[in-house]
């Protein structure tokens, strides 16, 4: 976000140019870089970074924008980021391949989180790559928000997380083809917390593998939408609190 507003308000001042260049105007280069080296050399306490694009925040980054974070990839900055979102379209995820190297250079992520525009067979993969590159995530979140009712989209996996994953949350996401993600869920033994939020899809026979699992240190189930009461009942049990009636309250 800070570079973009930086190249739209450098592309005004510097002499009403137009906003794209081949190289940087002068301007919006001495600008992006000042500001940036201060984030990069002086934000050690950061511990939290969201990468948006133009689906996130209504600003189209290039690829040279993210070579930014390329320049010190190497120093201190990425190795302090605990909690790591990407909030991206098809465009920025598949073209720029932020996933090719960053990962690598946040080694103590722990909280790891997917806002996209839309869901594509390929996303998967990518997603799963990603997941498998940290040792230690606690948190899972995935989160689609422009998707056709029909869509089937398949989930990546999070077979190499099991040992750590403590939340994880899915949401507007079509279940349908996922036994395989159930499976995995059911493997997680430490899981506190589980959210399924507007998903659809969840068979009876995928809410009995979730009900029969062992989940020792399970404490919040929390289920939006429309599911077979095996699974409701069972998310009642475990956290009544919230599915109380407003009108009993």
């Amino acid at each position: 976000m800070v570079v973009s507003s930086i190249k739209e308000a450098a592309s005004t001042l510097d002499n009403f140019q137009p906003i794209y260049f081949v190289d940087d105007p002068p301007l919006e280069r001495t600008i992006k870089t000042h500001i940036l080296n201060l984030i990069y050399i002086r934000s050690l306490r950061l511990n939290q970074l969201t990468i948006a694009d133009n689906y996130g925040f209504g600003h189209f980054l290039e690829e040279k924008d993210y070579n930014q974070f390329k320049r010190v990839r190497n120093g201190n900055f990425l190795k302090q980021i605990k909690k790591l979102s990407f909030c991206m379209n098809y465009y920025s995820l598949y073209r720029y391949k932020i996933f090719s190297w960053m990962p690598d250079h946040c080694p103590n992520v722990k909280h790891l989180k997917f806002r996209l525009k839309t869901f594509y067979d390929s996303y998967s993969s990518i997603i799963t790559n990603v997941l498998s590159k940290f040792n230690d995530i606690r948190t899972f979140k995935l989160r689609i928000h422009y998707r056709g009712y029909e869509d089937e989209e398949i989930l990546p996996s999070i077979a190499n997380n099991f040992h750590s994953l403590t939340t994880i949350v899915i949401r507007n996401c079509n279940l349908k083809n996922n036994k395989n993600f159930i499976q995995e869920i059911t493997q997680c033994k430490g899981l506190i917390e589980l959210k399924f939020l507007l998903c659809t899809g969840l068979t009876i026979d995928m809410a009995k593998l979730l009900i029969n699992a062992n989940f020792p240190m399970l404490k919040s189930v929390k289920l939006w939408g429309d599911y077979c009461d095996e699974i409701v009942n069972w998310g009642k049990s475990i956290s009544p609190q919230f599915y109380d009636d407003p009108e009993d309250a």
